[in-house]
């Protein structure tokens, strides 16, 4: 159980860390906080969930459109 324990935090930690990256950026961007959190969040789920829809239709444009427009979708606040 350990083992599982400790690969579920390795897990959060990853998150965590890619959250706060893409929190720091925005910040640089003059967006509060509070805001740049949130949008870190929504980032991360757009790109996990634009992976997982990519594989399971074999479409690699799925993935692509998300990348391509993230920037201004995250800057749009």
């Amino acid at each position: 159980m350990e083992l599982y324990e400790g690969g579920v935090h390795q897990v959060q930690r990853l998150f965590e860390t890619w959250i706060a990256a893409i929190a720091e950026i925005l910040m640089a961007e003059r967006m509060k906080a509070n805001v740049a959190k949130q949008q870190a969040k929504k980032a991360v789920i757009l790109v996990q969930g634009s992976l997982i829809l990519s594989q399971g239709l074999n479409d690699a444009q799925v993935f692509k459109r998300i990348i391509g427009n993230l920037p201004t979708e995250l800057l749009l606040s």
